[in-house]
């Protein structure tokens, strides 16, 4: 495949600073050759490195994307924007620019696959990882590493990797919104670094599960922060001892809509000043709580339903509310683990049928706070045969009951026998119907 690389720096569009006085197409390969060169076009190229290749391409170098500039890598299958020495794309200023493909560092230390500065805003629309699925990660890598305030949007996934503890695929050092539509995991091949770090005021959205499979996904360690998630957080599988999200640092809100499920280790651990909000059920694993909020004054509101396992709570929290107009339940084992109690707010509606279907009067419900509207015939009433609550009817219908409904008060006013009196009859016959009820 071709390969093309700068032998001055320069503007990308200056055919003159590129080998063979070619501007890159998307068939190729590009390398940064240890040179710089802005980016003032938007660009379609198989991939971009500064890795070295062959005797003509030195290692080093990297590209700065002009403001509006849409950099697209279509390489099928593989990391088309993949640094292996420091970073390859550097944004810097007020710019806003956008990456369509994955995004990688390589296998060596000290490594950035995009470094955003100077307040940038990027969008990338790929998978983020901190390695390669053939070199694995440094011990001092990340692919997207933030220092400043600015604006990040990721629409793909997000994958740890990385052998420093106190590093991750996206180290955010400033005061950086982030926004991210896809699962954020650490689904990478070598553990300790996290999928998200952050050291500065970050507020992060996330739309997308969170799982633990290698390393912590989350770790918010200082600052002030929120973090809002939709999706699911669970530890994949339930044995894995790493903590999905991990939250030190000043103080930070969490706001979770979606389930939440411990594995060999907390689902969140969480340790700051803040006020949180899940939202969805909570469940313990068989080792520990589901999630812990240690400090005293961090005030975690919440809906449920919760799930105690093998008399691990669901949560552990200095301070719970329950959310107004939730209605919430918690299972608890008994003492021997071989039975579970739930228990149940005042107000939750279970599994009642209607009051539509419930017999006009029964009080029902775990209080009894729901009333029956069903009105039922006795079976007297119902004709013979027919069913009606628990039994048949038992009313007949014949001639004779017709005759008798209308003969059995004749003197009673409107009735038949107190209209026949001044009917066009004889006299002897009106006065044998009302006498004796009949001709």
């Amino acid at each position: 495949m071709p390969n093309r690389w700068p032998i001055s720096s320069g503007n990308w569009s200056n055919a003159s600073i590129w080998s063979g006085s070619l501007i890159p197409t998307a068939s190729d390969d590009v390398f940064a050759n240890n040179r710089i060169v802005n980016i003032d076009t938007d660009v379609t190229v198989r991939s971009i490195t500064n890795a070295a290749s062959a005797s003509a391409v030195t290692l080093g170098g990297f590209f700065i994307p002009n403001n509006g500039v849409t950099i697209t890598s279509d390489i099928t299958g593989s990391y088309g924007i993949a640094a292996t020495n420091e970073y390859v794309i550097r944004c810097t200023g007020s710019n806003s620019s956008t990456i369509i493909g994955n995004i990688c560092t390589g296998g060596s230390n000290f490594m950035v696959a995009v470094s955003m500065v100077q307040g940038s805003s990027l969008t990338i629309t790929g998978s983020v990882r901190c390695s390669n699925l053939t070199l694995g990660g440094g011990t001092t890598n990340r692919a997207i590493f933030s220092s400043s305030s600015g604006s990040l949007k990721i629409s793909g996934s997000i994958a740890s990797g990385g052998n420093g503890s106190s590093l991750a695929t996206i180290h955010i050092a400033g005061n950086t919104t982030v926004d991210i539509r896809g699962e954020v995991s650490s689904r990478g091949l070598t553990l300790l670094g996290s999928a998200i770090l952050t050291q500065g005021n970050a507020n992060i959205n996330i739309v997308g599960d969170i799982v633990a499979v290698a390393a912590n996904v989350i770790n918010m360690n200082t600052g002030t922060s929120t973090l809002t998630i939709t999706g699911s957080i669970y530890n994949s599988p339930q044995s894995v001892v790493f903590t999905p999200i991990s939250i030190g640092g000043t103080s930070c809100n969490l706001n979770i809509s979606g389930s939440i499920s411990a594995g060999g280790a907390l689902a969140i651990a969480h340790s700051t000043l803040g006020n949180s909000t899940l939202i969805g059920p909570i469940s313990a694993s068989i080792f520990v709580p589901g999630v812990q909020f240690s400090n005293v004054s961090h005030t975690l509101n919440a809906t449920g339903p919760f799930y105690n396992t093998n008399n691990r709570n669901a949560v552990f929290a200095q301070n719970l509310q329950l959310i107004s107009g939730s209605t919430p339940t918690w299972t608890f084992n008994t003492e021997t683990n071989l039975e579970q109690r739930t228990l149940y707010t005042a107000d939750f509606p279970g599994n009642f049928p209607s009051a539509s279907n419930v017999r006009q009067g029964v009080a029902f419900g775990n209080t009894g706070q729901f009333t029956g509207t069903t009105a039922i015939p006795v079976a007297s009433n119902v004709l013979k045969g027919v069913p009606v609550s628990n039994t048949t009817g038992s009313a007949s219908f014949n001639t004779q009951n017709v005759w008798s409904v209308a003969t059995s008060s004749l003197t009673t006013p409107g009735s038949i026998g107190e209209r026949l009196q001044n009917a066009a009859t004889v006299a002897t016959d009106a006065a044998s119907i009302i006498t004796k009820g009949t001709l």
